[in-house]
């Protein structure tokens, strides 16, 4: 049989102390496997009851949404022959029309899901019509008139005698005494 405590006598320091190291460590951990703690410092564990996971309803809420919009009017032009050609005229204002937009929405826990957009007219937009004009005058006619007395008498009731030569109306049938006077 080996003597043991020549062999162990015969070692470095170093060495001498790894081996009680060892001894001592593996009887603490023998020791703890083999004994239990004592009852009073005996940790029980609470049993805690798992419970399923409860699946929240969602929260459902709605909005409405309103904006106006404005409706662009139109443009037309009709001739016009009461007005003097190359005249222009605004014959009915434009005026802009208006829409109003409602937007009715859902929203699932905070989130839009959902939305239904309706567009009313409040006021429908009034066409502006621009009036040009084609009447054209006429030529003037000749400045002379041609007038006739059957004699002096209807001369005098139209205020015209005495009638003189190059007037209208002179004739020499009104001046007897042909002189250039008329119904003198």
């Amino acid at each position: 049989m080996v003597n043991t405590k020549a062999w162990f006598v015969n070692l470095s320091r170093v060495a001498q102390l790894s081996i009680v190291g060892s001894v001592l460590l593996g009887g603490l951990f023998f020791a703890a496997a083999v004994t239990s703690p004592p009852v009073d410092e005996m940790v029980t564990e609470e049993a805690t009851e798992v419970k399923p996971e409860v699946k929240k309803e969602p929260v459902i809420s709605y909005k409405t949404e309103t904006e106006f919009e404005a409706m662009p009017y139109s443009k037309s032009a009709i001739d016009d022959s009461t007005i003097a050609y190359g005249e222009t005229r605004i014959g009915v204002a434009g005026v802009d029309g208006k829409k109003m937009i409602t937007h009715a929405i859902t929203l699932t826990d905070g989130i839009e899901t959902h939305r239904k957009t309706k567009s009313e007219v409040i006021r429908s937009p009034v066409e502006e019509v621009t009036l040009h004009g084609t009447y054209v005058a006429p030529a003037p006619q000749p400045s002379y008139q041609y007038t006739y007395y059957r004699n002096c008498t209807e001369a005098r009731s139209m205020g015209a005698a005495p009638v003189y030569v190059g007037e209208p109306g002179y004739g020499v049938h009104l001046d007897r005494d042909r002189d250039g006077i008329g119904c003198e």
